[in-house]
């Protein structure tokens, strides 16, 4: 057999190429990959940004809890936000009164009240996507009924849950995000719209099993009666009135009238088949728990889980297996167990009664410090990243003091007991501090979210840069409980390695890019312990 030389010389040329394609494949898959995790590992963004307590935020999009310095909203309670869906980008926030836009400015029909007319209520307010639009939002709020005043702004600071009786009401507005510039504004004949009268401070949405439409639910006053409308492309129905649980109703406590039972939030599980109601109480009563059917609505397998005082907030984990409660009052025996966790999997109802256990009240591993126990928590809602976060009035009680930056973190709610891992973690808010409320959000966007814990996480700094956009030099600044040596590498956006073995041995350093085309960069340091990945962009910017 005869070998044709010419064919040879072609593979040889042609194995180069073939090496090369390679490896530009091999950078394209680690450009992809670190994308993935700057991006972080969920796919619904509507929850990335957080907006609550007095100017106190965080943004979710880098892959962990950053603060935010820029907001505009504050309150004692919850709030609500919605980002957008695809992009993560802010739209907009209510704290159930006023509606600032993604520029902070009270949209223009949102002039009913002064800004931050602060609310004291529970869960104030819930926005819910309108089914197949998507530039319009619901904004539904739950305001305080006639006679209170609901004009006078330190209202929902002074009502008192003991005399005289009071109830709430349910209302929507219509946002649309193509008006006032794309910046979004109430639409003029769909704001304020009474839709109940006598209800609690509890609100939540759950996805219909349709994956279009949505269930809205909330509770009536002195009654164990739920509505339950569909929230259509058509608009929103009337109630469907189910009677069951328990009845919240106004009882008697030192001799007078206690309205305690109208606070307290109520929660779905993740995947929508389940509901929890915490309900306030200067008593011990029972802490709810139901079935729910995501395709008809309907509630039902009711389980009083436990006769708890002083209930709050709540929260189930990501992956629907654990519940969480928080005890208010600081002056109640079950104080004691601060934050109880529920394990929804036990194969009986009376196992899962059973496995009610404190994750902080003897916990040997948590840094919440004695001072902090029996003092009473609020909020608990999921994060982006997978953790529950939560409010305290150990924190609260001190707004001028270290604490009020500091939030209790649950890092990893799938898991048991004191695996769960309880901790108190600070965040620089600036002149900003955490009240009592959390944003209060659609569950399902959590669906199934697992904690990405690094080991040990203490040892990976946090890297902020600034500024960025940068048009030549861009300041990394190192914080964290460990500070350690860095090494940076710089990638561009084809998936090239432009610079690399950049060792940072201090907390504020400076990297140029002035030798470096316009364009998005991902900047990966390194540790042993892990990575942290940020991008920046690099463009000239005019004087």
């Amino acid at each position: 057999m005869r070998y044709n030389p010419v064919a040879f010389t072609g593979l040889y040329l042609i194995f180069p190429i073939l090496q090369k394609a390679c490896t530009v494949m091999r950078s394209l898959l680690l450009l992809l990959l670190l994308f993935l995790l700057s991006r972080g590992a969920w796919a619904q963004k509507e929850a990335m940004h957080w907006y609550f307590g007095n100017r106190a935020g965080l943004d979710f999009s880098s892959g962990a809890a950053v603060p935010l310095l820029d907001g505009a909203l504050v309150t004692e309670s919850a709030a609500t936000v919605i980002s957008d869906k695809e992009t993560g980008d802010l739209l907009f926030y209510t704290n159930g009164r006023n509606i600032w836009n993604k520029e902070h400015r009270l949209m223009p029909g949102s002039n009913e009240f002064e800004e931050n007319c602060p609310s004291a209520i529970s869960q104030p307010s819930l926005i819910v996507p309108v089914p197949g639009n998507g530039h319009r939002y619901y904004v539904f709020s739950i305001h305080f009924s006639p006679p209170a005043d609901e004009h006078n702004c330190d209202f929902g600071y002074i009502v008192d849950a003991i005399e005289p009786e009071y109830s709430c009401e349910l209302r929507y507005s219509l946002v649309d995000m193509r008006l006032d510039g794309g910046r979004g504004d109430m639409v003029p004949d769909q704001k304020n719209i009474l839709l109940q009268q006598s209800i609690t401070e509890k609100m939540t949405a759950i996805p219909h099993s349709n994956g279009r439409d949505y269930w809205l639910l909330t509770h009536a006053w002195n009654s164990d009666a739920f509505y339950i409308r569909l929230v259509t492309a058509d608009g929103i129905s009337e109630p469907d009135i189910q009677h069951i649980g328990s009845t919240h109703e106004s009882k008697v406590y030192a001799g007078k009238a206690d309205n305690s039972e109208i606070r307290g939030m109520m929660k779905a599980a993740p995947n929508g088949k389940k509901l929890a109601c915490a309900v306030d109480a200067n008593q011990e009563r029972p802490f709810d728990l139901f079935d729910f059917n995501p395709a008809s609505g309907q509630l039902s397998n009711y389980v009083n889980l436990g006769y708890l005082e002083a209930q709050y907030g709540l929260s189930f984990s990501p992956d629907n297996s654990k519940l969480y409660v928080s005890c208010q009052s600081p002056a109640r025996t079950v104080a004691k167990d601060v934050i109880r966790q529920y394990d929804l999997a036990r194969d009986s109802e009376e196992a899962v009664i059973a496995s009610g256990q404190s994750i902080i009240q003897g916990n040997p591993d948590t840094n919440i410090p004695s001072s902090a126990l029996g003092t009473g928590y609020y909020d608990l809602q999921i994060g982006p990243d997978g953790r529950i976060y939560g409010t305290s009035y150990h924190v609260y009680n001190e707004p001028n003091e270290p604490q009020a930056h500091t939030m209790l973190v649950i890092e990893r709610p799938n898991e048991p007991g004191y695996s769960c891992e309880v901790n108190f973690k600070s965040f620089d808010f600036g002149s900003g501090n955490v009240a009592l409320g959390l944003p209060n959000f659609i569950q399902s966007y959590f669906n199934g979210l697992e904690p990405v814990v690094q080991e040990p996480e203490t040892c990976i700094p946090a890297v902020e840069l600034y500024p960025n956009p940068t048009n030549s030099t861009v300041q990394v600044n190192l914080k964290g409980e460990c500070v350690q040596d860095l090494r940076l590498q710089v990638i561009n956006a084809v998936g090239q390695q432009v610079i690399d073995c950049i060792r940072i041995d201090q907390s504020d350093a400076k990297i140029s890019l002035s030798g470096l085309a316009d364009g998005l960069y991902l900047l990966v340091f390194t540790t042993p312990q892990g990575k942290v990945v940020k991008r920046v962009v690099k463009l000239q910017i005019p004087n």
